[in-house]
């Protein structure tokens, strides 16, 4: 997890805890939206996912980001549902450090680390069950 999150900072230009709080918050994200049963087996796959999700749950959110991460925040409880919650998602990385215009290199990169890691087959059972990722995670 280490050498992934070492090249996504290079390659994006943002210092390694931005990107290992993003995993974290992409991980949570996924294991609230599936569920432990279907979360498992993906975090199993994954070598270090699980410590950083400890980390995560260690931490209180804060609610930094600026207005537009506010913003997203706003409107991902009003429009509810899955496209909320991926609103949700944006917000939340954008308080964890990345910009807006960063954030779909740092989804694609994700979601190669999750083909790699897990299998396609594995990817496309997530953005089955969470359309919304589908854009995120290409």
């Amino acid at each position: 997890m280490q050498d992934f999150i070492a090249a996504t900072a290079k390659k994006l230009g943002v210092d390694e805890a931005i990107v290992r709080k993003g995993v974290s918050i992409v991980l949570g994200f996924l294991k609230s939206k599936l569920g432990d049963t279907d979360f498992a087996p993906l975090l199993e796959k994954l070598p270090g996912a699980a410590a950083l999700l400890s980390e995560q749950a260690g931490e209180t959110s804060s609610e930094g980001g600026g207005m537009l991460g506010g913003l997203m925040k706003a409107a991902s409880s009003v429009i509810g549902g899955d496209a909320g919650a991926t609103l949700g998602l944006t917000g939340d990385l954008q308080n964890a450090g990345f910009r807006l215009d960063q954030l779909g290199q740092f989804g694609s990169s994700m979601g190669e680390l999750l083909k790699e890691k897990a299998g396609s087959e594995v990817v496309d059972q997530i953005t089955e069950k969470i359309p919304e990722l589908k854009s995120m995670l290409e």
